[in-house]
């Protein structure tokens, strides 16, 4: 993902949305400022903990290799290192489609949370760290990954003025499947869904655009993401993303 991928793969998508809503179209109502986003209410799940799965195995050397539709270049993540944070020591990701970025994965007794990494831009800078993965993860938990205003402070119309934006993100478990794969069928793969709504006022015109995306995420028991589909939708347009593990070194054994 990046957010294990699949989680922020939405994010090309979402910045394609971005550049076409801010040419013009969408209804203006008037208003100033950001309404909050309403999202679904959290709810505990059933069953055992799946987090105790190993669902992303981190240990430095891990590397992932996904190829995505629509593309004939690979999509290569790798563990690097460690790195302190404030809120500990945590494992730091690096994807060929980012260079110069990474990211830092922390897993602790509240969950496997991503923080932004020395290159973040001030999007990701401002949003902070997500809760990907809470523990326990039980089939049809509910639980937020993330849910922040930013003001006016980023510029998503490249009109060199700030744009007051939000953002919410909630996962939800769907279950474990067996899944078919390039690197072989998988059993006990979860699913997990997440979807994230952007609200974005522009500010030279006042136009409300909100920018759903809705991610699907297989994880594989001592591998990690396998497979993710994303849809991202706003002011008539549309796009996508799909990626798919080809091969992979997760604790020294190579997948297939």
């Amino acid at each position: 993902m990046r957010e294990i991928k699949g989680l922020v793969a939405a994010a090309a998508a979402v910045a394609l949305l971005v550049a076409l809503a801010g040419c013009g179209g969408g209804g203006d109502d008037g208003a100033t400022g950001i309404d909050p986003i309403p999202g679904p209410a959290e709810r505990a799940g059933s069953g055992p903990d799946l987090s105790t799965g190993n669902l992303l195995p981190l240990q430095v050397g891990n590397q992932w290799t996904y190829s995505v539709a629509g593309s004939s270049t690979p999509l290569v993540q790798q563990i690097t290192g460690t790195r302190a944070i404030s809120a500990g020591v945590g494992f730091v990701f690096a994807s060929s489609d980012q260079p110069g970025d990474d990211s830092v994965y922390l897993d602790d007794a509240q969950g496997l949370r991503v923080f932004p990494g020395t290159g973040a831009d001030a999007g990701a800078r401002a949003l902070g760290p997500l809760e990907i993965l809470r523990h326990p993860l039980q089939v049809g938990a509910v639980y937020p990954v993330a849910n922040k205003a930013f003001g006016a402070t980023l510029d998503y119309d490249g009109d060199g003025l700030g744009d007051e934006a939000a953002f919410r993100r909630d996962a939800e478990v769907l279950g474990v499947e067996s899944l078919a794969t390039p690197i072989g069928t998988l059993a006990n793969v979860v699913h997990l869904r997440s979807t994230g709504v952007l609200r974005i006022r522009f500010s030279a015109s006042g136009q409300r655009v909100d920018i759903t995306t809705v991610s699907d995420d297989w994880l594989a028991p001592g591998i990690g993401p396998v497979q993710s589909h994303v849809t991202s939708s706003g002011d008539g347009q549309a796009a996508s993303y799909q990626q798919t593990l080809s091969s992979a070194i997760v604790g020294g054994t190579p997948y297939p």
